[in-house]
């Protein structure tokens, strides 16, 4: 019997009748037509594992949504029309991904929080103003919640195998409390309102990229510098003019400080001889330091225009 049907690109406005004899189907894919209701008929495939409605029209899903596949473990909705979700996604307890990019929601629901098993979750580019409590979600290893209108976030300290902290673009004036997470590699806060970082990053050690541009800092935890795997550090457009000097320890390849308050480059920088991307563009910078070509071998890209040089 079928196990895996796409019927993506077709231009369907309806699933085809004969679709719902596959009782057997584990895979249904109808991403890219003109759906624009999930029918509750779709109950039957009570086996289904992937379900991708990626790029429809859909606005609303079954209320009973999480009582029809229990055995769900990813639920693709990006790029659609739909403005809330059901509360019985909370029955979907094997869900391993959820996305829901680029619909239009105000709101997610609790039961999201709840799902255990998910180890990626994307709520980005909606119009929420903030998440619920997501202390269930202990498997979490992405959470993109970046393109909204979040001022608030619930405490993310339980989120204790989280990889990639996608915040971007969103107006958020502080950061909750953040744990211990040995596993991130990837935090991105770019395009808020933050005026400081939380301090206690010194367990992040797998750490490799810090992304906190667009924001209104005027300084850097010290600690950000014990970080021995980070690579990338992208800092324009804040108010800083100065950087920790533990920073200048780590081997980074590529750091953006360009749009900040610096009126010289740190001594110090001399010390980054991994750099192959600097950009100190419009600061205060009045001169050039010779170790910027004499010891920063490896620099293949240096921006330093906008600057009374």
């Amino acid at each position: 019997s079928v196990k895996s049907l796409n019927v993506g690109k077709n231009k369907l406005s309806d699933l085809p009748v004969a679709v719902f004899s596959l009782k057997n189907l584990e895979v249904l894919n109808c991403s890219e037509n003109f759906l624009s209701e999930l029918p509750s008929n779709v109950a039957c495939f009570a086996a289904l594992t992937e379900l991708d409605l990626n790029d429809n029209k859909i606005k609303t899903l079954p209320e009973d949504i999480g009582r029809f596949f229990p055995r769900l473990r990813k639920l693709l909705m990006y790029q659609n029309e739909i403005t809330s979700l059901p509360a019985s996604l909370g029955d979907l307890q094997e869900l391993e991904e959820l996305n829901v990019f680029n619909n239009k929601l105000i709101k997610i629901p609790g039961c999201v929080g709840t799902l255990s098993s998910l180890i990626e979750l994307n709520v980005a580019s909606n119009k929420l103003k903030t998440l619920p409590s997501l202390d269930g979600l202990t498997n979490l290893q992405r959470l993109a919640a970046f393109d909204n209108n979040i001022v608030l976030l619930p405490t993310l300290e339980k989120l204790s195998k989280i990889k990639k902290l996608e915040l971007y673009r969103n107006q958020l004036d502080s950061l909750p409390q953040l744990a211990d997470y040995e596993d991130l590699e990837e935090i991105n806060v770019s395009r808020n309102r933050l005026t400081s970082f939380p301090e206690n990053l010194e367990k992040w050690g797998n750490l490799q990229i810090f992304e906190a541009s667009n924001n209104r800092l005027e300084a850097l935890p010290p600690r950000l510098g014990g970080l021995t795997q980070l690579w990338k550090v992208m800092l324009g457009q804040n108010s800083l003019c100065n950087l920790p000097g533990e920073l200048f320890d780590v081997s980074i390849k590529t750091l953006d400080i360009s749009k900040n308050n610096f009126t010289q480059v740190p001594d110090e920088m001399s010390k980054l001889t991994s750099l192959t991307i600097l950009t100190l563009s419009d600061n205060q910078i009045k001169s050039i330091p010779s170790f910027l070509v004499d010891q920063l071998t490896s620099i293949r890209r240096l921006a330093i225009e906008g600057n009374p040089i």
